[in-house]
């Protein structure tokens, strides 16, 4: 039935079942009221259809209103532990979530996360490709049709996760990260979350810090040419390092580079204005790692 009526099949879990139950009803319903109207209700009237009526809006009325509250976002939606390691800044990166529930994708940027997973129509088609490496080391995993969630299960670029300028990772229970280079640096017990499908769970939160950060710029100590998407994924794919920069219409005769390195440090994070200070030891290449700009 879902796959040949067009639209249905996008209803999520419960939905899938609750929409053909009411059509049911409300058909087994009107049947009923049209006995009832023709038979020892018919003289009634308005009457009449106002009891029919009665019952069902009775109902729904006392599911309806205890639900019919509000509440302040806080308390709906409780900030995360850590504020102060997490809050966009020109110090603290990015934070990437394993799993959905640490800190909800929706709410990342409410609470001042700056963080990488996120509801995917939202982002570009080449992120959702880079974040498929990242994750799988495997260009050829990247979804083919329509994605929701960029939801980070497994690590197996550590480098590309850097050369986004995370330096926090939080999940809701252990994991191997001193491995890949970040420490565990915090820890919170019966933590309220919001957990899809549930609503607010209470769960430990970890948080690790990354000991080798790249910072949100620097410097590059090669760099290649590509000519199309494919090229560049392909090269994304096979790079040694993310220090080994891919560049579209680069042409490095007419500019020699000496990769003497330098220093390079945010010194204003907004959110359509970012500032660089930048101290070049001779001609190099500078990689930024604000993915939108």
């Amino acid at each position: 039935f879902y796959h040949a009526l067009p639209g249905f099949a996008l209803f999520r879990r419960s939905a899938r079942l609750l929409l053909p139950a009411q059509f049911i009803l409300v058909l087994l319903a009107g049947i009923g009221a049209d006995l009832w109207l023709r038979g020892p209700l018919k003289r009634r009237g308005l009457l009449a259809a106002a009891l029919l009526c009665a019952p069902v809006l009775l109902d729904s009325g006392l599911r309806i209103l205890p639900r019919l509250n509000t509440k302040s976002l806080p308390e709906a939606f409780p900030a995360p532990p850590f504020t102060a390691e997490l809050t966009r800044s020109e110090d603290n990166g990015r934070t990437a979530a394993l799993g959905r529930t640490p800190i909800s994708y929706g709410l990342a940027a409410y609470y001042g996360v700056d963080l990488i997973n996120g509801y995917a129509p939202l982002n570009l088609r080449h992120y959702i490709e880079y974040f498929t490496v990242l994750r799988d080391g495997d260009a050829r995993r990247t979804p083919r049709t329509p994605v929701v969630w960029t939801d980070l299960t497994t690590i197996a670029r550590p480098d590309m996760l850097r050369a986004l300028d995370v330096r926090t990772i939080v999940a809701n229970g252990p994991a191997p990260l001193e491995r890949i280079g970040y420490e565990l640096v915090g820890r919170r017990e019966n933590v309220p979350v919001f957990k899809f499908y549930t609503g607010i769970v209470h769960e430990p939160m970890l948080l690790w810090r990354d000991r080798s950060p790249l910072g949100p710029a620097y410097f590059a100590r090669s760099v290649s040419a590509v000519v199309d998407p494919q090229e560049s994924l392909q090269g994304l794919v096979t790079a040694s390092s993310v220090l080994d920069a891919r560049a579209f219409g680069w042409n490095g005769d007419g500019e020699p580079l000496d990769f003497s390195g330098g220093k390079a440090r945010m010194t204003h994070r907004g959110y359509n204005l970012y500032r660089y200070e930048v101290e070049s030891s001779g001609r190099n290449f500078l990689i930024l790692s604000q993915v939108w700009y």
